[in-house]
């Protein structure tokens, strides 16, 4: 990182207008919190989680931002970020590194001295580390065509309705890792039991009905919310309602995808990115020219499904059911029936009736 740091300084300096300091500051936190992951994650595996909502959620943004904010009436402005941010990546790493040290106890006969990687590892592990090159590309399909059929301007609209529609997906992401940890013990002993069913269906649950509500506000104030951002962007809140319905019609296939992991058959988890990369490459191709955002949006959507599909596909081969309890179903179904009167009004609102 030091080495990396100084062959940026002069980029630093002569193009970005920023000192080297600066740059240096950021490139050696990185190590910091790589590290801190690896910790978070093992006291998710012991089903500790206060401390990490303690050190991630409280003290690493406290020790970020308020010195930051200190820093801003002093001379040292132009470092006031940068000097933080790297302290609350040290503080964060060596708190999660006394957890951790408090959740394992048994000294250093638990730590690996030689570099090489078990063979476990690698098979479980290099599928899941090639996805993240397929999906990249699919990630960013909408976004080259749009720039090219339809323009940057374009380009700018939708990737801020990307963005807040993210923030629904975050909430299923944030269920991952502790999905992982529990269904990898279930998965040691054979087919998931009654129990893990029933926790797998009210994780669930939990993400769906939290996100549900936020179709009929985009529905509804969509346009509006977008507005507040700026006034060219109000055209995005279509696009940004059809996102969030694909995002709630995929949450249960992007569950799947996290069970497929836990069972340790990676190798499907990457036939099913897959899948998507070749859905979204082909349903862009012919839909973005066409319809602009609409397009893009749909094609997410369709390609979200074709990858929940695979995952389906192998979980009723292993588990021989699709996993989800038929009462979470009805209740989900029931609470989208609760909405609906929302919804209808919506539309009808954004037909002019």
């Amino acid at each position: 990182m030091g080495g990396l740091a100084a062959s940026w300084t002069p980029f630093a300096q002569r193009d970005a207008g920023a000192p080297g300091f600066i740059i240096a500051c950021y490139l050696l936190a990185l190590p910091f919190q790589a590290a801190t992951q690896l910790f978070y994650q093992s006291l998710i595996n012991k089903r500790t989680l206060y401390p990490i909502i303690l050190v991630r959620n409280i003290l690493v943004p406290a020790t970020a931002l308020l010195p930051a904010v200190v820093l801003a009436f002093t001379p040292l402005k132009p470092q006031g970020l940068a000097m933080p941010y790297l302290a609350g990546s040290v503080l964060g790493f060596a708190l999660a590194a006394w957890f951790h040290r408090r959740a394992y106890p048994g000294g250093r006969g638990l730590w690996a001295a030689s570099a090489k990687v078990p063979g476990d590892m690698t098979r479980f592990s290099l599928p899941l580390a090639s996805t993240d090159v397929f999906m990249s590309l699919a990630y960013r399909a909408d976004i080259l065509l749009l720039a090219r059929f339809w323009g940057l301007g374009v380009v700018e609209v939708y990737a801020v309705v990307v963005m807040i529609a993210n923030t629904l997906r975050s909430i299923r992401q944030s269920f991952d890792s502790i999905l992982l940890s529990v269904f990898s013990v279930a998965k040691a002993g054979g087919r998931l039991g009654p129990a893990q069913r029933r926790d797998f269906s009210h994780a669930w649950w939990i993400v769906f009905t939290v996100q549900l509500p936020f179709l009929p506000l985009a529905l509804l104030f969509g346009e509006d919310l977008l507005g507040l951002v700026a006034p060219q962007y109000a055209s995005g809140g279509p696009v940004l309602a059809l996102i969030i319905t694909f995002l709630l019609l995929n949450s249960l296939s992007t569950f799947y995808s996290v069970l497929v992991t836990a069972s340790g058959r990676t190798q499907i988890v990457l036939v099913s990115q897959l899948a998507y990369l070749a859905a979204s490459l082909g349903l862009n191709a012919l839909l973005v020219p066409r319809l602009g955002m609409t397009g893009a949006a749909v094609a997410m959507g369709i390609s979200g499904f074709v990858l929940g599909a695979v995952c389906l596909f192998h979980l009723f081969r292993s588990e021989r059911s699709p996993v989800i309890t038929g009462e979470v179903v009805r209740a989900a179904g029931l609470a989208a029936l609760w909405f609906a009167p929302c919804i209808a009004l919506a539309l009808a609102a954004d037909a002019g009736w």
